[in-house]
């Protein structure tokens, strides 16, 4: 039988005496083993880059433990796509050369690029000049709500907040039983996919800004809602909303900029020839055995 091991220290994930220090999360050395795979291992070194190279996963013990069931599967399955064969494949050998030359490629994207901060000049230009890409495309309602269970109570609570409005967030602190009244009823923007129901988001639509609605019933008792702010779609997000993305488009832009000048300036030192009548095929030719067309040329 294969041999799977996975290393557990008294309960504690991937600690070994040294790993955690004051200055950081997990302190790693390449030849201490966190699973192995047959004669395969991976090391807390490996998993750290692993998790390093995941934007989107969070550093924590239960993330390292879902990366290494993860790593586990994939060796699983790539050692058995070994002893199957399936890198003898032609296509198969095609993808992989072609995944090692964008791989290499990117890294020296990634060599080359300034790493330089965008400045608050060019978001601030490129916001102002593209302004309609941020259009919304649906309409938001930012909205506060006071939960209740009993219909008497919310009519009272209801009519309450009515004659104050700037009460709402108070009131739902004290007496609202929706874990939101932690930020004073703060359920943040709510579209018509969102909202808890068909009526309850006509309820909003009808609502101006601050106004508070009469008591609706839904599954979780009797909820009171605040129209805090109407975003209609077709309107512009703000800057402040929308920042991140302007400073990924740039960035990708001057990516995209620095690929096709290096390519350019590359060319001149290299002997470079593209055969026009030979891109596609001429009807009736066959491709080479076991080929399949190129995405797009099908």
């Amino acid at each position: 039988m294969r041999r799977i091991t996975v290393l557990l220290m008294s309960g504690v994930w991937l600690i070994a005496a040294g790993i955690l220090s004051g200055c950081g999360w997990f302190q790693s050395q390449d030849g201490e083993p966190v699973a192995v795979v047959g004669d395969v291992k991976l090391t807390q070194g490996d998993l750290d880059r692993m998790l390093a190279n995941d934007a989107f996963e969070e550093k924590s013990v239960e993330a390292r433990k879902r990366a290494v069931t993860r790593w586990v599967n994939r060796e699983l399955l790539y050692q058995e796509a070994l002893r199957r064969e399936c890198d003898k494949d032609p296509i198969v050998r095609f993808q992989l050369k072609t995944a090692q030359r964008d791989i290499l490629v990117n890294a020296l994207i990634d060599r080359s690029q300034n790493d330089s901060p965008v400045t608050e000049e060019q978001i601030t230009r490129f916001y102002e000049e593209n302004r309609n890409i941020f259009k919304r495309t649906e309409a938001m309602i930012h909205v506060r709500q006071i939960v209740l269970e009993d219909p008497k109570e919310a009519r009272r609570v209801a009519a309450e907040v009515q004659r104050r409005p700037e009460t709402f967030a108070e009131v739902a602190r004290a007496r609202s039983s929706d874990p939101s009244s932690a930020d004073g009823g703060d359920i943040g923007f709510v579209t018509a996919r969102t909202a808890y129901s068909p009526e309850v988001w006509q309820v909003l639509q009808r609502l101006s800004d601050n106004e508070i609605s009469r008591p609706i019933p839904v599954d979780a008792g009797w909820i009171i809602l605040q129209a805090v702010e109407h975003r209609p779609a077709g309107s512009i997000k703000s800057l402040d909303e929308v920042r991140s993305e302007v400073v990924n488009r740039l960035r990708a832009a001057e990516r995209a900029n620095l690929m096709a000048a290096l390519a350019e300036s590359l060319k001149l030192k290299e002997d470079v020839e593209v055969f026009a009548d030979r891109v596609v095929p001429a009807a009736g030719a066959s491709r080479s055995p076991g080929s399949r067309a190129p995405v797009g040329m099908e």
